[in-house]
């Protein structure tokens, strides 16, 4: 037997109405079973933990609102989850733009130990002012998890 999702999605199909979180209590009531084994499987949620305030900070941009003009690019401190900024721009495929952002908060804020972000080109100011803000042999840009193994196999950031 499915879960209670499937479940309920195959009675819509079949032309019953039956509200989600009914059939959700009736198959726990018919199936605890299988309940508790679809519950075992489920993706547990690790915790996130850095040193401290100033360690790591998270950037992106979000370009779903940039065909109306509203290109958002934004940045958190993975500690505090302070908002270090988050700015509408009229372009985030300009690296400068989402590097002035850097700048002027690292003015602000200090500089932090890490910089994580995704591998798009509008980030490549932002590194290179990391590694020349921490040096380069205390640089820490951090990407995609994935990608960073890919491009840098069994090396550090």
């Amino acid at each position: 037997m499915g879960g209670y999702r499937s479940m309920w999605h195959a009675l819509c199909i079949s032309g019953h109405q039956v509200p989600r979180n009914v059939v959700e209590q009736l198959m726990r009531e018919l199936d605890p079973e299988g309940c508790q084994i679809r519950k075992a499987r489920r993706l547990r949620r690790r915790t996130y933990q850095v040193p401290g305030p100033n360690h790591c900070w998270h950037t992106d941009g979000y370009d779903k609102l940039k065909p109306y003009g509203f290109p958002i690019h934004g940045c958190i401190d993975g500690w505090s989850r302070k908002i270090i900024w988050f700015r509408v721009a009229r372009s985030n495929n300009n690296p400068i733009v989402p590097g002035l952002f850097y700048v002027e908060s690292v003015a602000e804020y200090g500089c932090p130990v890490k910089l994580r972000s995704d591998c798009g080109t509008e980030n490549g100011v932002m590194a290179a002012l990391q590694c020349e803000f921490r040096s380069s042999s205390d640089a820490h840009f951090l990407e995609h998890p994935q990608l960073t193994r890919e491009l840098n196999p069994g090396g550090h950031n």
